[in-house]
């Protein structure tokens, strides 16, 4: 693989977001700003959030437009060949889209860093006492938590990328070369675990589960561990034409202690449950119902009339009809979606016919506009199954029968369900044979799902306790963004996608990050072409 210089865009005004956000003006926060009280902090912590709930963000284009696709979902099948493809096999997205996802990401990046070094420079910081929760530490501790949250998706999705810790000062600083990914992920969550014991728990904060917490801080640690001990494509540096091959370091057993610890603290200190049903989790989540004790352990935060897909491009399929007045609408008041993400009906046909997730998860159906006023459910073709999670008919304050982007459903980035099963998989991938501990966590997602749970005769070997875990966490977390990367960093891609070129597992470097330097050979990752 490249050792490439790639610009990196730097953006110093911390701009506004009308609802979660509520900064009121832009603030002009760059590295050479000193803090002097907590007010300006606040407010500069709040734009670190700003590149998340973006178009760039989760609630955008980063999740529609680079949702891999798998044996669970879906968006478009086609045959690639080059970076003009629209989408591809295993991976699915718009090509145009990765240049502002990168970006976005890295604007994410030098938000934070700015706010770190700008917290570490200031004479508050100076004065803080550094070993227990305040509101200051918490905010040191939430921009690091949220660098960290920025840096996994860059190299889960790209591999080794250009890391910077500090802000950059000049154009010159702009251009530098790409780092491993194992110092990337190690980096950060030494970081996180550095901070960790300052922050605030959800419920402690002002903010819930709609910004970064100690317990989000603790699930992140585990899900940086897993991949950081996981598999990934490895570059061939003495032959920088070939394509790589999977491996996995020496030191895995060290971060998946690792994992297991943290994911342990958040399952110990007992902040969250699973108290409200799977059905419940959703039907909540899409009447903007954020509970700081349940199963959401981090959202990222959507507005309504902002940029979000979630209930249009992802969800309940809802058709629209011109009404009278030309407009695209539904009869329903809460408006109409495409239904552009769907899921395999092999994935469909996998669930249990006792689990209660199968039915609120898939749905071969559709609604249409019935008369004037109705909305009738018909069913659809028999291949296709769309995801009911995010159902806008759940919501108890509809949008208007025009509605349809910007619901203001928020993105479940890290949910209680999730920390349980990777605390399952950490544990027995430790352990000699399955543990009590680790099944009591898995077994706590399948009762919830209305499943009986498993005992230790079932899953007598660690390699039936594994595939147990990995088959609950492919039913429970459907098109949640963790599919596609549970199958590379645990070995699973030449199996379960017999055929597929493993330099599928990463995107390429968006063409726009290549057009800015004169030498363009080796920057590109293996397998893609130069336009």
């Amino acid at each position: 693989m490249r050792k490439f210089y790639i610009p990196v865009i730097i953006l110093m005004i911390l701009t506004s977001c009308e609802d979660y956000l509520n900064v009121n003006s832009p603030s002009t926060f760059d590295k050479d700003y000193i803090f002097t009280s907590e007010s300006e902090i606040a407010t500069a912590v709040n734009g670190m959030y700003v590149p998340m709930v973006s178009g760039k963000g989760w609630v955008g284009n980063l999740a529609q437009k680079m949702l891999f696709n798998t044996d669970v979902e879906f968006t478009t099948v086609t045959t690639s060949s080059n970076l003009k493809e629209s989408a591809f096999e295993p991976s699915a997205g718009d090509i145009s889209s990765y240049g502002s996802i990168w970006t976005g990401m890295y604007d994410g990046v030098n938000r934070t860093n700015d706010v770190i070094e700008g917290i570490e420079q200031s004479p508050l910081f100076e004065a803080a006492d550094k070993t227990k929760p305040s509101r200051l530490m918490h905010y040191y501790g939430e921009a690091k938590v949220l660098r960290a949250m920025y840096y996994l998706e860059l190299v889960r999705n790209w591999g080794d990328v250009p890391y910077r810790r500090k802000p950059a000062g000049n154009k010159d600083e702009l251009f530098i070369g790409a780092t491993d990914r194992d110092i990337i992920l190690t980096d950060m969550i030494n970081d996180l675990i550095e901070v960790e014991p300052v922050m605030w728990y959800a419920e402690e904060s002002d903010r819930g589960v709609e910004a970064a917490s100690r317990e989000f801080c603790q699930g992140l640690i585990a899900r940086m561990a897993l991949y950081r001990g996981g598999w990934t494509l490895r570059p061939d540096y003495s032959n920088p034409a070939a394509i790589g091959s999977m491996q996995r370091n020496d030191d895995w057993q060290k971060y998946y202690e690792i994992a297991e610890k943290y994911a342990g603290k958040v399952i110990n200190e007992g902040k969250h449950s699973l108290n409200r049903s799977f059905r419940q989790v959703w039907v909540d989540e899409c009447s903007w119902i954020v509970p700081v004790n349940d199963d959401n352990i981090f959202d990222v935060p959507a507005k309504v009339g902002g940029s979000g897909e979630l209930g249009y491009s992802w969800g309940t399929y809802i058709v629209s009809q011109k009404n009278s007045e030309g407009q695209n609408a539904s009869n329903a008041p809460h408006g109409y979606s495409s239904g552009g993400s769907k899921l395999a009906l092999t994935y469909m046909l996998s669930f249990d016919n006792k689990d209660l997730r199968r039915d609120l998860t898939c749905e071969m159906f559709r609604y249409e506009n019935s008369g004037m006023t109705n909305i009738v459910q018909k069913p659809i073709a028999a291949l296709t199954v769309y995801c009911g999670k995010w159902n806008r008919l759940f919501m108890a304050t509809p949008l208007g029968s025009t509605s349809n982007k910007g619901t203001g459903i928020n993105y479940t980035y890290m949910r209680y369900a999730d920390v349980l099963l990777m605390y399952a998989e950490a544990a027995n991938e430790l352990a000699a044979v399955p543990t009590q501990d680790a099944l009591d966590a898995l077994n706590a997602v399948r009762t919830n799902a209305g499943l009986e749970g498993k005992t230790l005769a079932e899953l007598s070997t660690k390699t039936l306790f594994r595939q147990a875990v990995y088959k609950e966490r492919r039913l429970e977390l459907a098109l949640e963004c963790d599919r596609w990367f549970d199958i590379v960093r645990t070995g699973q891609m030449a199996a379960i996608f017999p055929g597929i070129d493993a330099y599928r597992q990463l995107y390429p470097v968006p063409q726009t990050e290549i057009e800015n330097v004169n030498d363009k050979a080796g920057w590109q990752n293996e397998g893609y072409a130069l336009e």
